[in-house]
């Protein structure tokens, strides 16, 4: 079935607008799109004429022109919708713009904002103030819990000292770099190791 034919496989889906104006590449619509920052670019192709359906991303901000017989992108909700439907949607998110996922108020998202700054600040403090010795105390409780403790696995810890030390040094790297060092993940590695 036609349909079922992609130009390629596309990860997104895409609101499928369909209208008579939409058969002249100088529609309207086209100039709203436009002018809200949307990009032609879903699909490497050009625009035929026969076709009076456009599919459009608000996600990524991109459209592409309809293909005879070939379905582009996935068309959200499996229909296709009008153009003043299309601008009752936009209309929604354009409200959300610059809030986060969850929030719906700009207020909301200050306030948001403002306790990660305060959490960023607190954490920032803890790592210009952590010791070499309060981190591999970390990592040692972590891993301890995974794998149990004994004289083998203590041993096993002195044994590794330097990828611990190495892993500090990136965890408390000022560039921020290697946060993914953190006394969980080194444990973690350790376990790895250690199996």
């Amino acid at each position: 079935m036609a349909d079922d034919i992609r130009i390629r496989p596309m990860p997104d889906e895409a609101f499928l607008v369909k209208d008579e104006s939409l058969h002249d590449g100088d529609a309207p619509f086209f100039t709203w799109l436009k002018e809200h920052g949307f990009e032609h670019g879903m699909a490497d192709k050009g625009r035929y004429e026969i076709c009076d359906w456009v599919y459009v991303n608000i996600t990524h901000k991109t459209y592409a022109y309809g293909m005879p017989g070939c379905q582009v992108v996935t068309t959200l909700g499996n229909h296709a919708i009008t153009i003043d439907d299309f601008y009752t949607i936009y209309g929604i998110f354009e409200k959300y713009d610059g809030l986060g996922a969850l929030v719906f108020t700009k207020e909301e998202q200050e306030k948001l904002d403002k306790e990660a700054e305060e959490f960023k600040a607190k954490f920032d403090e803890y790592i210009r103030n952590l010791t070499y010795e309060e981190y591999r105390g970390e990592v040692e409780a972590v891993f301890f819990e995974m794998v149990g403790h004994d004289e083998s696995t203590e041993a096993f810890v002195k044994e590794n000292e330097e990828m611990i030390q190495d892993r500090f040094i990136g965890y408390t790297d000022p560039s921020g770099a290697y946060g993914w060092c953190n006394p969980a993940s080194t444990a973690r590695c350790l376990e790895l190791m250690y199996d």
